[in-house]
């Protein structure tokens, strides 16, 4: 074990400076990313990290920790207690019913009163537009297609920008190392050049879970809020986004024709509200 970086890990009981990788063995597309992450790049054990009364295994490669969990990543709400750090990315399956093979990158955050898959109501996860944008580029050109989703899920109470990269849609994906090679990969150049870009930064609001209407922009897009979450936004959960995007937010897009107009009013409201200039598209 590493003398020096051991010293550093523990250290990073009071402050994180690295990004961090969590993962969890309750998920097996998650651990087949580890087990990339550990056989391909470098991540050798470090011992084990305090958050509250837990002791977590860690690992690093000299540049970004790997921590393990046991929990379903979307409940990961205690990692409130983990120490800040550059970013937290949770590597992640991904399930839909359609079961299409595919990888995801979205934000954590629930728009509404329902929290059933972690988080709390009403709450949105602290973001980085541009790592999404970093990871969702890093995954194109590989054998699945790369898709961007709306905002959901917890953790939400987390004190680092944070970002899910998933491996989906079924059991033949989420096992398959040949799959799991390229998000191992795109996690570990994402982190390391995510904090160079200066991409544009805007929320988008309408439209489908998949986000199809934003993706030619020139834009990197933190938090997004499909149609089905519409009907409950009001202008302190769009000033919420706002806040919760660790980059400054420039613009809104509001997918015109994937809302209805009741939604549509009450969105320009909030927009004008929040002094945030819109554009629809």
């Amino acid at each position: 074990m590493p003398i020096g970086f051991t010293i550093v890990l523990f250290a990073c009981r009071l402050i994180t400076i690295m990004p961090v990788v969590f993962y969890s063995t309750a998920d097996p597309a998650s651990a087949n990313i580890a087990s990339c992450l550990k056989g391909k790049f470098g991540f050798a054990g470090q011992g084990r990290v305090s958050v509250g009364e837990m002791q977590l295994p860690a690992f690093a490669n000299g540049e970004i920790f790997l921590v393990e969990l046991d929990c379903p990543l979307y409940a990961a709400d205690f990692l409130g207690d983990f120490p800040p750090g550059d970013l937290f990315v949770f590597a992640s399956k991904h399930r839909s019913e359609q079961g299409k093979p595919c990888y995801t990158v979205h934000a954590p955050g629930n728009w509404g009163e329902g929290a059933s898959l972690g988080g709390s109501p009403n709450e949105l996860q602290l973001t980085s537009a541009r790592a999404l944008q970093e990871f969702f580029e890093r995954l194109k050109g590989n054998e699945m297609p790369v898709f961007r989703e709306a905002t959901h899920h917890g953790p939400t109470s987390l004190r680092s920008p944070s970002v899910f990269v998933e491996l989906g849609s079924g059991e033949d994906e989420w096992g398959e190392r040949r799959l799991a090679e390229p998000v191992a990969k795109a996690i570990v150049e994402g982190c390391n050049s995510f904090t160079s870009r200066n991409d544009k930064v805007a929320l988008g609001f309408g439209g489908t879970h998949y986000c199809s209407a934003f993706e030619s922009l020139p834009y990197a897009f933190s938090h997004v809020a499909s149609k089905h979450v519409l009907d409950s936004m009001d202008a302190g959960m769009v000033k919420q986004a706002i806040e919760k995007t660790e980059e400054p937010v420039e613009k809104a897009f509001l997918d015109w024709k994937g809302c209805n107009k009741q939604q549509r009013d009450k969105l320009v409201a909030a927009f004008e509200e929040n002094g945030l200039e819109w554009e629809r598209v």
